[in-house]
């Protein structure tokens, strides 16, 4: 698995060195939309609490959507260059495999948005907010990485969708919408249709938006981060058991070697 992860690291860093132009605009895009929902959601919001938390939800939107999709982009990419089943093949489990690219992607990832993250509080001006929570902006991010392992479990899920039915992209785009306006980054839950807030309160990024809103205001409460540990559990063997269904089905209906 380490010598995977060097490959892995090697191909990234040859990325950014051959490809810099396409992540800085890419960056600065994020940060235009970021920019823009701010200004028309978190106007309103406290300086030295919600709009410090928005500033954390938007930057673990983008993370987490970036996780739930990886394993299903691995797969797609895997199958069209026709080497899916070679992986299969090999001696190494499948799991063992992408957790080892999934590893080396994660950080790089975490980097990228720690970089996003340090450019939005600069153009929002809540640097001085930020500073003003000391410690608690530590739990933050530890809440923000832990949702998005979350994500990147339940993205097995759409990986094995992924082994079977080819192309999942536009269900994924669809999930991309819902974290971005159903889960408490954007609008309260209160504020949600009734018909939406169970939904809502089952993903665990509603409940890690909770955590981070609380521990900025100072009202921590055990009620948010047993909600987290719940839902994001239960993404967790969602996605381990979600994967290992469609893998067992895509074998028998002789699916990995097509694209």
């Amino acid at each position: 698995m380490l010598k995977l992860m060097k490959a892995e690291c090697v191909m990234y860093l040859g990325e950014l060195k051959q490809y810099w132009v396409n992540y800085v605009f890419y960056n600065i895009s994020l940060l235009i939309m970021f920019m823009g929902l701010f200004y028309s959601f978190g106007a309103t919001e406290p300086i030295n609490s919600g709009a410090v938390a928005m500033l954390y939800g938007l930057v673990a939107w983008q993370l987490c959507t970036s996780e739930l999709s990886y394993f299903a982009n691995v797969v797609e990419e895997e199958a069209m260059m026709g080497t899916l089943e070679q992986i299969f093949m090999t001696r190494t489990s499948v799991l063992k495999v992408l957790t080892g690219k999934f590893v080396v992607t994660f950080l790089f990832d975490i980097c990228k948005a720690v970089i996003l993250f340090s450019l939005c509080a600069l153009a929002f001006g809540i640097l001085d907010a930020l500073s003003l929570h000391g410690a608690n902006n530590f739990w933050a991010i530890a809440i923000v990485i832990w949702v998005a392992i979350s994500f990147a479990s339940m993205g097995l899920l759409f990986a094995g969708l992924a082994l079977f039915y080819k192309r999942v992209s536009a269900v994924l785009q669809v999930i991309t919408y819902v974290l971005l306006f159903f889960t408490n980054i954007t609008t309260a839950v209160d504020f949600l249709p009734a018909a939406i807030r169970p939904i809502s309160y089952g993903i665990p990024l509603t409940w890690g938006m909770a955590c981070i809103r609380s521990l900025l205001a100072n009202s921590f409460s055990l009620r948010e981060l047993t909600g987290l540990l719940i839902s994001s559990t239960l993404f967790i063997c969602i996605g381990y058991a979600g994967f290992a269904l469609f893998l067992k089905r895509a074998r028998v209906y002789g699916k990995l070697g097509h694209y």
